[in-house]
């Protein structure tokens, strides 16, 4: 298996089923999928936003796509917030590797805190807690009709 970043754009039609699949699992209030492709490839032109992929060779089985900052309260360190994970139902046990990849891939390009939020309908935080993560909050989402 190959970890590597990819512009999104350029890994877009690859990513589309395996985005449908993610969709399926955690579509939490039961929307349509509407994905903003524009706005992930301007985030990246602005080092905003990373796409790490995951290759069994040239097939694409993985991404992890995380926004990039400086946190407001402490500037002086770059922090990358989860915003999509997703491993191929047959390949999840690839999926410590891969984690363990990226993180050091966004160790060398400077990031000092990495920030995840696990859906309770599939919770993997022991998983996050095996791999050096703390528990720091409880995300709650309220849907305004």
């Amino acid at each position: 298996m190959i970890t590597t970043i990819e512009p999104v754009l350029e890994a877009k039609e690859e990513m589309l089923e395996l985005v449908k699949l993610h969709h399926e699992e955690v579509n939490l209030f039961n929307q349509a999928l509407n994905i903003d492709w524009e706005s992930y490839a301007e985030a990246e032109a602005t080092n905003n936003y990373i796409l790490f992929t995951l290759r069994n060779g040239s097939k694409l089985v993985g991404y992890s796509g995380f926004s990039v900052y400086n946190h407001s309260h402490h500037v002086d360190k770059l922090h990358a917030r989860l915003d999509i994970l997703y491993v191929h139902p047959e390949i999840r046990g690839e999926g410590l590797q891969f984690m363990s990849d990226y993180e050091k891939m966004l160790k060398r390009l400077g990031v000092s805190y990495i920030h995840k939020s696990v859906p309770l309908q599939n919770d993997w935080g022991k998983i996050l807690e095996f791999k050096g993560y703390d528990k720091l909050e409880i995300t709650y989402v309220k849907e305004l009709t």
